[in-house]
């Protein structure tokens, strides 16, 4: 998976952040619900969870001082924040 701008790119699948519903976590796996694709959930085993540098065969496990997991858990849920507060516009 790679995190951009637009949203989460897995191979072959491309979840814009407005389509993500949530994301939830448990029994060692986190589970990205999205409203894009018929398959509304998307699993991922944490314990295969790795950062990509900019190098291909750059594989880390923290980013920026922080879990892998952690740091994706903080992404998703700032930008389902932002989009949050751009649609309420009252």
């Amino acid at each position: 998976m790679m995190l951009c701008d637009d949203g989460i790119e897995l191979t072959g699948v491309f979840l814009d952040w407005i389509t993500i519903e949530g994301v939830s976590l448990g029994d060692g796996v986190v589970v990205l619900h999205s409203s894009k694709y018929r398959k509304r959930d998307f699993t991922f085993h944490c314990d295969g969870m790795v950062f990509r540098g900019y190098h291909d065969d750059d594989f880390k496990k923290t980013h920026q001082g922080y879990d892998v997991l952690y740091a994706l858990m903080n992404r998703v849920t700032f930008e389902l924040q932002r989009i949050e507060k751009e649609m309420d516009i009252f």
